[in-house]
């Protein structure tokens, strides 16, 4: 299972959160091995819904410049298919339209995938950007 972070497009300090992804058996109150109650009061245990993205995977380490690299990856896979799929959020939206890598840097609403641990060889991680999508209608292309 990924390790989530908001993607540190230009500088390593943007990051503000990041999220271990848990099995829903782990998570649920009649699971034999819950999982222990955070004794950080900054930690938290968030249920998330359940929701479409698009994904751009990469290896190697996921630096600022891989990050700004599979984000223009995203942007031109997803004016491929905007007929098809859009990103949720509106602002983002009119960036991947308008090609501005920036702008969805600014927005913060792509998050990093990182599914190997620090000491895994770079050529042999798996990273992944992961943007909220939903089908488009015509009224949004």
């Amino acid at each position: 299972t990924p390790v989530l972070s908001d993607a540190c497009a230009a500088d390593e300090n943007q990051r503000k959160s990041m999220r271990f992804v848990m099995a829903p058996t782990r998570v649920q109150e009649t699971s034999t091995k819950p999982l222990p109650k955070p004794t950080n009061e900054r930690v938290k245990l968030v249920d998330v819904p359940q929701r479409m993205v698009a994904v751009e995977r990469f290896s190697g380490v996921a630096t600022p410049q891989a990050v700004r690299w599979a984000t223009e990856q995203l942007v031109e896979n997803l004016r491929a298919v905007s007929n098809a799929y859009v990103p949720a959020d509106e602002a983002a939206r009119a960036a991947v339209r308008d090609g501005d890598i920036d702008a969805l840097e600014r927005l913060g609403v792509i998050e990093t995938a990182q599914y190997n641990p620090p000491s895994t060889p770079p050529f042999r991680r798996t990273n992944e950007l992961w943007l909220d999508v939903i089908v488009a209608s015509t009224n949004q292309v």
